[in-house]
């Protein structure tokens, strides 16, 4: 029922734009990948993973993911980490949060809330790409800021557009 009613808003949809946007900040930590606030091997691994198609990636540039900062999520990410690893006694190291301003309701991270926006949080909500919610951009979906993503942010993406 709730796949139907997201594929009804989608459809029915009649896009304007609007010239004013809201921000919000969304916290995250760069190499924290699996948001367990440690990065470990762990995290090395799901950034290899990411870049070798065993799991979905993401491709914000700010996202956790990127920890050599080089605004792509690449094999060298997972090197930069591990040789940061490798420089403490446990291959440990204690996340540390960053804070980055986006546009409400831009989940794809471009700067602009479009109709793309609005597919990516419908397909979340319906069920189809549960691996957004990783991702620092589609942290901006979450309109409503309860922290689920839910129809009633598919309401107000709309309102927005």
């Amino acid at each position: 029922m709730k796949a139907a009613y997201v594929t009804c808003l989608l459809l029915s949809l009649t896009v304007t734009s609007s010239a004013l946007a809201s921000t919000t900040t969304i916290e995250f930590s760069r190499g924290d990948v699996d948001g367990n606030g440690v990065l470990n091997l762990d995290d090395a691994a799901l950034i290899f993973a990411m870049t070798t198609g065993g799991l979905s990636r993401t491709t914000e540039p700010l996202d956790a993911s990127d920890t050599n900062e080089d605004g792509r999520v690449d094999i060298g990410d997972a090197v930069y980490l591990l040789r940061l690893l490798s420089r403490s006694a446990n291959m440990e190291l204690r996340a540390t949060s960053e804070q980055v301003t986006r546009v409400v309701g831009d989940a794809d991270g471009n700067g602009r809330v479009t109709v793309a926006d609005l597919v990516l949080l419908g397909l979340h909500v319906s069920g189809n790409r549960p691996d957004l919610a990783r991702n620092v951009a589609f942290q901006a979906a979450d309109i409503d800021g309860d922290g689920e993503y839910t129809v009633e942010d598919i309401d107000r993406l709309i309102g927005i557009m």
